[in-house]
C-alpha cells in the first residue's frame, strides 16, 4: 500500500476533525450522484423486491448519493464518521466504518464510495470485516478505493488544499482483490480522470463483491 498524508507544517489534525472542516465548506457538499453509482443500482435493482431492501450508504459523506439511493431503495441508512456531514438528513448515523452499530446480516447492499482509502491499514481492514458481518449473506457490496496511481491527492493534504493535515492509503488493484478476498463475485474495475487544466490524476479502483451464502 502506498501512504499519502498531509505536507502541511505543525500538528497533524485527526482525521475525523479534518472532515468536520471539509464539510462546513458549502462548497465541499456534492449534489449530484457518481454515474458509476447509478448505473450499477439501476442494474442490479431490477433483481431485487425494493420494497423488502435494506441499504446502507457507508461514508454517504454530503449525501450525493444519498438521494438517489433513497428514491431507488427507500430503505437506506446513511452513515458517516463526521456529524457536520451528516447535518439535514434523516435516518442518518454517525459512526466508523472499522465499528457499524448495526446487527449482523442486517443489510442487503451497502455502497462505501470514496472512504475506505480515508481510513488507517488497520482500520480499513476492520472495516472490511465489518462490512462482511453485516451483510446478509448473498448481499451485494459496490465500492472504490483510491489507486497507487492517483497523483491529486498530495495536493488537497497540502497546507493550503481542502484537506489539509488529513492522509490517504492508496492501494493497487490486486491489494484490493486479496482484502476482499472473503468475499465471493469479485468484480474489479479502473476509473481514471485529469481534471480541466490540471496535470496531475485522480485514480481509483472499482469493486463490486458478494458475502457468500
Amino acid at each position: 500500500m502506498k501512504q499519502k498524508k498531509s505536507s502541511a507544517g505543525g500538528n497533524k489534525l485527526d482525521n475525523r476533525q479534518v472532515w468536520d472542516n471539509h464539510y462546513n465548506d458549502s462548497v465541499s457538499r456534492q449534489s449530484y450522484p457518481d454515474e458509476n453509482v447509478v448505473r450499477y443500482i439501476r442494474h442490479w435493482q431490477r433483481k431485487q423486491d425494493i420494497s423488502k431492501i435494506k441499504c446502507l450508504d457507508l461514508g454517504s459523506g454530503s449525501g450525493r448519493n444519498l438521494k438517489f439511493l433513497r428514491e431507488n431503495i427507500p430503505g437506506t441508512i446513511a452513515c458517516d464518521f463526521s456529524q457536520n456531514a451528516l447535518l439535514g438528513f434523516d435516518r442518518a448515523i454517525c459512526c466508523s466504518a472499522h465499528s457499524l452499530p448495526f446487527v449482523s446480516q442486517y443489510f442487503d447492499f451497502i455502497l462505501c464510495w470514496g472512504v475506505l482509502h480515508y481510513l488507517g491499514s488497520d482500520e480499513r481492514i476492520h472495516a472490511i470485516n465489518e462490512i462482511f458481518r453485516v451483510l446478509k449473506p448473498g448481499g451485494r457490496f459496490f465500492a472504490t478505493i483510491r489507486d497507487t496511481s492517483d497523483t491529486h491527492l498530495q495536493s488537497q493534504f497540502a497546507e493550503n488544499g481542502d484537506l489539509a493535515g488529513g492522509f490517504a492509503i492508496l492501494a493497487s488493484g490486486k491489494e484490493v482483490e486479496t482484502e476482499f478476498s472473503d468475499f465471493t463475485n469479485l468484480q474489479t474495475g479502473f476509473l481514471l480522470r485529469r481534471p480541466l487544466g490540471e496535470k496531475s490524476v485522480i485514480a481509483h479502483t472499482m469493486v463490486a463483491a458478494e458475502k457468500p451464502l
